[in-house]
C-alpha cells in the first residue's frame, strides 16, 4: 500500500498533469486520457475500481437495491454539485426502467441535491455545508415510507449535507439502509468541524463503518487531472458504480431487457473500460474540438451545447460545473436541450430564472452567434436529424465553429451538412451489453468528451496554473480550504499566512483585524461570492 497522504487523495495533485497549463490541445487530451485510465488501472499501488473488494461491495449494493425494490420501498440517491446532478439523472433513468417492468410500483427512485433543482443547472455551492437542511430534506422526502435505501454520494467524503442525512439514517435503522459512496479511504474523510454541529464527516463515516448493515463503497481513483475537480473521475466513477449496482438488481426482475443474462459487476464495468478507450481513440478530433472551444473562450466568445434525447442532461451537467471550477461566467458555456424542462422531468419543473430549451437557443442565442463562438451538437438519433440540419444551416451562414457529437449511422447522414464541421463519432460496446446498458455507455462517453472540451478550453484560456484551478470560486467550506492550500503552494507560505492572505483578498484590505479572523467560515464564504479573482489576488 502506498504511503498515506497528508491531504485526502481527492485533493492531491496528479503527477501526470503537472504541466497542463503549458500543454498544447493534443497534449491536454492525452493527459486527461491518462488520468481517466487510472479508474481502471489503479493509482500509486492502490487497487483500481475493478478490484475484488470493490466488485464485492457493488454486489452487496445490488442485493440491497433488489430487496428494497421487491418490498416496494424507496431508493434515495443524494449529493451536492455533480453528485446531486447525477443522483437526479440516475433516479429518472431507473424510474423509467421500473415503469417498463411493471411490477415495482410507481417511481421507486428519488433524488436530493443540496440547493434544490436550481443547483441542477447553476452553481449553488453554499447549501452543501448545511447538514440540518440535508436532514430536513431527507425527512420530508421519506415521509410515509417504511423501507428506504439511502445512497449518499460525496466524492471526497466531505459534504456536511450528506453527513447530516447519513447520521439521521443511522439513528433510524428500522427505516433506512445506509450507503456511502466516495473516493477516499475512510480515515481521510473530512475531520474539520461542521458549523453548528458537534460531529465531523469523519465521525459519521466511522459510525457507518461500525454499522452491521451499512455499506461504504469507496475505491481510490487517484487525484484528478485538475486538482480537486471531482466532476471528472469522481463523477464518472459515481455513475459507473451506482448504475452497475442498480442494473444488476433490475436484471433479477421479470420483464427486464437482457434479463436472465449471467452478468457480474466486473462484466459491466469492463464495458465502461472499453468505452473509455474508444472515446479517447478520437485523439485528432478531440484535439481539434478542444482547440476550437479554447479559441472561443480566449477571444471572449461563447461555447454552446445543444442536445436532443436521453443524453440531453449531460451537456447541462458539464456547463453547470464550469462556474465553480474555473470561476467562469455563467454565459461562457451554456447548454440547451430539446424540450427544455418538459423533457428534463425535474421535480420543481420550469424554473423561472432559467430557460434551457432549444427554442431559447434558437430565438435568443442563435441570431447573435458569430465566428468567435462554438456550438457543440449532441445528436445520437436519426429522429432529430432534420432539426440538426436546420440549425446547422443557419449557423453556417454566421461562420460559427460547429462540432457534432454523433453515432456512426448518423455521421453518414451528417457528413455533407456544411463545410468545416468537426465530427466526434462515438462507438459503443458489445451487442450483448447494449441490451441493458447501451444508454449508460453512451452517456458516459458523452460525459468524457464534454469534460475534455470544457476543461481543455479553460486551460487554454489560462484558468489553470500547473494543474490547479487557480481561479476557483470560494463558494463553500471545501473550496475555502482548497483555496488556502493553493495560496500556500504558490505563495510559498504557511497555511496560517495563506488564511490571512485569503481574507485580505476577500475583504480587499491590507490587514485583517481579529474581528474578521474570528468570524465563522460561512461569513467569509458569503463575502467572497461578490468578489472576482479572489485566489489569484491572495497569491500576489
Amino acid at each position: 500500500m502506498a504511503e498515506e497522504a497528508v491531504e485526502p487523495i481527492t485533493e492531491l495533485s496528479n503527477n501526470l498533469t503537472l504541466d497542463l497549463d503549458t500543454s498544447d490541445p493534443g497534449e491536454i487530451v492525452s493527459k486527461l486520457y491518462q488520468c481517466d485510465k487510472e479508474l481502471f488501472d489503479g493509482w500509486n499501488n492502490y487497487p483500481s475500481m475493478l478490484c475484488e473488494d470493490t466488485i464485492h461491495v457493488v454486489s452487496q449494493l445490488a442485493k440491497a437495491c433488489l430487496r428494497v425494490l421487491k418490498n416496494r420501498g424507496l431508493i434515495v440517491i443524494s449529493g451536492c454539485g455533480t453528485s446531486g446532478r447525477l443522483a437526479f439523472a440516475t433516479s429518472k433513468k431507473f424510474n423509467a426502467l421500473a415503469k417498463s417492468q411493471g411490477s415495482l410500483g410507481a417511481n421507486p427512485y428519488d433524488y436530493l441535491i443540496s440547493g434544490g433543482d436550481e443547483a441542477l443547472f447553476s452553481s449553488r455551492e453554499i447549501p452543501e455545508d448545511d447538514w440540518e437542511q440535508g436532514q430536513a430534506d431527507l425527512i420530508a422526502l421519506c415521509k410515509g415510507q417504511a423501507n428506504v435505501l439511502y445512497i449518499g454520494v460525496t466524492c471526497g467524503l466531505s459534504a456536511p449535507y450528506v453527513a447530516g442525512q447519513l447520521d439521521y439514517c443511522l439513528d433510524n435503522p428500522d427505516l433506512f439502509t445506509s450507503v456511502l459512496v466516495g473516493f477516499n479511504p475512510v480515515h481521510m474523510s473530512r475531520k474539520a468541524p461542521i458549523e453548528g454541529w458537534s460531529k465531523t464527516f469523519y465521525d459519521v463515516a466511522c459510525k457507518l463503518q461500525d454499522c452491521k448493515n451499512g455499506i461504504i463503497l469507496n475505491p481510490v481513483l487517484g487525484p484528478e487531472a485538475i486538482t480537486g475537480s471531482t466532476r471528472m473521475k469522481g463523477g464518472s466513477a459515481t455513475k459507473m458504480i451506482i448504475e452497475t449496482a442498480l442494473f444488476l438488481a433490475h436484471l433479477q426482475v421479470p420483464n427486464t431487457p437482457g434479463g436472465g443474462m449471467n452478468l457480474s459487476p466486473l462484466d459491466l464495468l469492463q464495458e465502461y473500460k472499453h468505452v473509455l478507450h474508444e472515446t479517447y481513440s478520437h485523439l485528432k478530433e478531440l484535439t481539434e474540438a478542444v482547440s476550437i472551444c479554447g479559441e472561443s473562450l480566449k477571444n471572449k466568445g461563447h461555447v454552446y451545447y445543444v442536445s436532443w434525447g436521453s443524453v440531453g442532461f449531460l451537456p447541462l451537467l458539464d456547463a453547470a460545473e464550469c462556474v465553480p471550477t474555473f470561476s467562469s461566467n455563467f454565459h461562457d458555456i451554456r447548454a440547451f436541450m430539446d424540450g427544455g424542462f418538459t423533457s428534463l422531468g425535474n421535480k420543481e419543473g420550469q424554473l423561472l430564472s432559467l430557460d434551457i430549451s432549444l427554442l431559447e437557443f434558437e430565438n435568443n442565442m442563435l441570431p447573435h452567434v458569430s465566428c468567435l463562438d462554438s456550438v457543440v451538437f449532441v445528436c445520437l438519433s436519426g429522429v432529430h436529424l432534420p432539426k440538426l440540419q436546420e440549425v446547422v444551416i443557419k449557423l453556417s451562414t454566421q461562420q460559427a465553429n460547429i462540432i457534432v457529437i454523433c453515432l456512426p449511422q448518423l455521421y453518414k447522414d451528417c457528413i455533407n451538412l456544411a463545410n468545416d464541421i468537426t465530427y466526434i463519432v462515438l462507438n459503443m460496446g458489445s451487442e450483448l451489453v447494449q441490451l441493458v446498458y447501451y444508454e449508460s455507455l453512451l452517456e458516459l462517453s458523452v460525459k468524457w468528451v464534454l469534460n475534455c472540451l470544457s476543461t481543455g478550453a479553460h486551460i487554454l484560456k489560462g484558468k489553470v496554473l500547473q494543474n490547479y484551478m487557480i481561479d476557483l470560486k470560494v463558494s463553500n467550506n471545501k473550496l475555502f480550504h482548497r483555496a488556502i492550500s493553493i495560496i500556500s503552494k504558490f505563495g510559498s507560505c504557511s497555511k496560517e499566512d495563506s488564511f490571512k492572505a485569503l481574507l485580505k483578498s476577500i475583504y480587499r484590505c491590507d490587514e485583517v483585524n481579529k474581528g474578521i479572523i474570528n468570524m465563522v467560515t460561512s461569513q467569509h464564504i458569503r463575502a467572497s461570492m461578490a468578489r472576482e479573482q479572489v485566489v489569484p489576488l491572495a497569491i500576489l
